[in-house]
């Protein structure tokens, strides 16, 4: 499969993360946030329609588990009920939230959601860290583009508590790809909406710089 951009760190692919994925497998750590299911226009290639969407996420969530021995992912606090159990939940705390509401609330958390991955989490130190497992970001605007993108110094910090080169099957505009070269990690992004690929594309193309 060709590449829609690769450089000595990021590989990026332009496709359905459900056709892409085992063809690229194993990979060592899945790090993502796929749609929640709230609605959200990303675009013509994905349906985030809640009625659709918890089939949908259970079919994906075992093509991720059967591609990688780790799984990490965020999602909404519904997903506690819909989802399999998870070897372990770590929190987002979002001080302030900005984002939907779900029936007039507004979600301040959001669980993290950890398959596979050893549930004694590590520093980047490589030393055990078992209460590392809440991590707290406030959200951001929107800043490339994505109608729901992750704070990268959130996506850093997740990343930085897990092993191996990182797997984003639901990139977007590339925040995963890009704290994973700010890491030292090699990192595969996937992601079926071609202008987030460029956009993403022209992220990691610029000079990373340690946070």
């Amino acid at each position: 499969m060709t590449p829609y951009y690769e450089d000595d760190f990021v590989t990026i692919y332009h496709g359905d993360c459900r056709d892409v994925l085992p063809i690229v497998s194993p990979v060592d750590l899945i790090v993502t946030d796929p749609p929640y299911g709230v609605g959200y226009d990303y675009g013509d290639g994905t349906d985030d329609s809640p009625e659709r969407h918890w089939p949908w996420m259970l079919d994906t969530l075992e093509i991720m588990r059967a591609a990688s021995p780790q799984v990490v992912f965020t999602h909404r606090q519904e997903a506690l009920f819909r989802l399999p159990r998870p070897d372990k939940v770590c929190v987002w705390h979002k001080p302030f939230a900005l984002g939907y509401a779900i029936r007039g609330w507004m979600a301040h958390w959001e669980p993290i959601f950890v398959y596979g991955a050893d549930v004694t989490l590590r520093n980047n130190a490589g030393k055990k860290a078992a209460s590392n497992d809440a991590f707290s970001f406030s959200t951001i605007p929107n800043r490339h583009g994505h109608p729901a993108e992750k704070p990268l110094e959130f996506m850093q910090a997740l990343i930085g508590v897990f092993s191996g080169n990182v797997c984003d099957p639901f990139m977007g505009s590339g925040t995963t790809l890009v704290a994973a070269k700010n890491l030292g990690r090699k990192a595969i992004g996937i992601e079926i909406e071609e202008r987030y690929c460029e956009i993403a594309a022209k992220r990691c193309s610029q000079e990373v710089l340690r946070l």
